[in-house]
């Protein structure tokens, strides 16, 4: 095995009797400024950047930098601001990334609780309806207490501060 779990093509071959099942093999061909653009990237996710507006809709290169750093997704197109798989993973990486994303992502509920559990204060990016979620607003106070100021005023004034620890 390669050392990524691929088997190389003597292997594959090789191990062709045991397995009945058909084996279909693809070729991925990338251009080299996409390949380039790939190695900056995973280099320094903020490198997006100085990327092409091109580049920034390539949804394989914006992945990369979004997974190391939430902020990079200012950084992206508008198009991929609105995917969802793209927001979520910024967000698990770092909460302030939900300020970037489109409004619709805003007030998905799943996409704001990984926010928030990354960066309480991201709250303030919610919809007004999420900053209103029991849920979601206790995952905010729990990361960060100062998060409650950004909670419905209906919720605020029924939630307390947790306990310094």
């Amino acid at each position: 095995m390669s050392r990524r779990g691929l088997k190389t093509l003597g292997q594959l071959h090789s191990s062709e009797g045991q397995n009945e099942m058909p084996l279909a093999l693809f070729l991925y061909v990338r251009s080299t400024k996409v390949v380039k653009a790939l190695k900056c990237v995973k280099q320094d996710g903020l490198a997006l950047q100085h990327a092409s507006e091109e580049l920034k809709g390539d949804r394989e290169i914006v992945m990369e930098p979004v997974q190391q750093d939430g902020w990079a997704l200012q950084y992206a197109s508008e198009k991929l601001e609105g995917d969802r798989e793209v927001v979520m993973e910024a967000v698990k990486q770092d909460g302030w990334g939900l300020q970037y994303a489109f409004e619709e992502l805003k007030g998905d509920r799943e996409i704001v609780i990984e926010a928030v559990k990354q960066y309480g204060r991201a709250l303030q990016y919610a919809s007004e309806e999420l900053k209103g979620d029991g849920e979601g607003v206790m995952e905010a106070v729990k990361q960060n207490g100062w998060a409650l100021e950004y909670a419905s005023k209906e919720l605020a004034g029924r939630v307390s501060m947790p306990p310094r620890s």
